[in-house]
């Protein structure tokens, strides 16, 4: 999750309590703070659960919901390369932000180091492999099939070094590296804990008093 950017809060409740910096809310009989701003018991609430890493069955199915959509995403990415035959730095980010949506969905909107992980491990899979189904297809069209079964399994572990393979050819590998390394950063920042500590709750009889 991004951090959280709050409004400036206005002080205009009768407690003396500005309304909630999250969601706007009047705040009535109590509150807390989050970094410094004033929020509701609700949104406090969610904040909380925010900063908390999903257990095991969560992750797991994060991660299911994140490999899911990698391999929709290698396909996509393969068909735009196939169809423009430019790798663009805006696509790899898409993919990285569908990923992490898709991992934090499977954790019920969860996130951490745990999630980020599995984020960047699938982005890394949906970029890398989409070179995978561009040979596959380039195959398909020439009526051709690998020579032996192992062809396929040895493909798609070759497509995963790719990136770092280029790195041969100079500029190209290193813009190729560039873009992976944008995909991968938005996964990153995609699942990651909102940055927010809190504090309370109080009650707002004591900001009347104050």
């Amino acid at each position: 999750m991004d951090d959280l950017q709050f409004e400036k809060a206005e002080f205009s409740n009768p407690a003396g309590v500005g309304p909630c910096a999250v969601c706007g809310a009047r705040i009535l009989s109590s509150y807390s703070l989050a970094n410094e701003r004033a929020v509701c018991p609700n949104c406090a609430s969610n904040l909380e659960k925010a900063q908390k890493e999903p257990g095991s069955a969560l992750l797991l199915r994060g991660a299911l919901y994140a490999f899911g959509a990698a391999a929709a995403c290698a396909v996509g990415y393969a068909l735009i390369l196939i169809i423009t035959g430019y790798e663009l730095a805006l696509i790899s980010i898409a993919v990285g932000w569908l990923i992490g949506k898709a991992a934090r969905k499977g954790t019920a909107g969860l996130g951490g180091r745990p999630v980020q992980i599995v984020a960047v491990v699938a982005t890394y899979v949906a970029i890398s492999g989409s070179l995978f189904v561009q040979v596959v297809y380039s195959l398909w069209r020439e009526g051709r099939e690998a020579s032996s079964w192992t062809g396929y399994p040895l493909l798609l572990l070759y497509s995963f070094g790719k990136p770092f393979l280029e790195m041969k050819e100079g500029f190209g590998g290193i813009f190729g590296l560039l873009i992976l390394f944008f995909g991968l950063q938005q996964a990153w920042r995609q699942t990651g804990n909102a940055k927010v500590t809190l504090r309370g709750p109080y009650s707002t009889e004591v900001a009347k008093k104050a």
